[in-house]
């Protein structure tokens, strides 16, 4: 298994830091029936806390980091056993972490039986698989066209892919596309606050929708952990989070 991650690591070990963030879903060879989640993130040596932290959030099984002169390379790996995914509702990271744990939701035999008809819902949703950007995508790409930073223009499908998001059931019903699809309010806060604002507007939002259709409020640890990834991403490319 150390193999495997070594050898992913390898791989994007010479690159930039911009567009080379990855998470890949596994076979274990050591465990039959288990999966494993390989997540590597790259971002300037200076900003190493910040990164430790937001990968530690997720509880992984490893965590090892490899300096490249002013760049910093931090890799996770993160066993799915038999029944180990709980609430989709508490899950949270990049986009790209989230698509690869819904895939992983696939194998009912990794979900909690309690969760099986809640993951079934959240994979129901469209080419989205339930999953969806805290900050919107075209936020995003309005944030993404005005930043230049010294190692260049970052590619805007990895800085969309990196940003936070979040599995809720009601991604895709139009009731709520004032919620999640509220352009010009996330970009006006971005430009006078910071992305730290507009995911406390979202959450916000979000947690107006949880208590209408009778779920919990996203928890004080789900919202930390999503402030750091938050942070994270920031530092990453370039923008401003506070």
């Amino acid at each position: 298994m150390r193999k495997l991650i070594l050898l992913f690591g390898f791989l994007i070990l010479n690159s930039p830091i911009y567009s080379q963030n990855a998470v890949q879903l596994l076979k274990s060879i050591s465990k039959p029936g288990t999966k494993t989640l390989y997540r590597v993130v790259n971002l300037p040596a200076a900003d190493y806390l910040i990164g430790q932290q937001a990968l530690l959030s997720h509880s992984p099984t490893r965590f090892s980091a490899v300096n490249l002169n002013s760049a910093l390379q931090l890799a996770t790996e993160q066993s799915v056993t038999a029944g180990s995914l709980g609430s989709p509702l508490t899950i949270y990271g990049p986009y790209r972490y989230l698509r690869k744990v819904s895939d992983a939701s696939e194998d009912l035999n990794l979900v909690n039986p309690a969760f099986t008809t809640a993951w079934k819902n959240i994979n129901k949703v469209g080419y989205y698989n339930g999953a969806h950007h805290i900050v919107n995508k075209s936020v995003i790409k309005r944030i993404h066209s005005g930043l230049k930073n010294e190692g260049g223009h970052p590619n805007l499908e990895d800085m969309q892919r990196d940003a936070p998001a979040i599995f809720h059931p009601m991604h895709g019903n139009p009731n709520y596309t004032d919620v999640f699809h509220n352009h010009e309010e996330q970009y006006q806060t971005y430009r006078q606050y910071g992305i730290k604002a507009v995911m406390q507007l979202q959450i916000k939002k979000i947690n107006q929708v949880n208590r209408e259709i009778g779920l919990d409020d996203i928890s004080d640890e789900m919202y930390n952990g999503l402030m750091q990834e938050a942070e994270l991403w920031c530092k990453i490319y370039g923008m401003k989070f506070e």
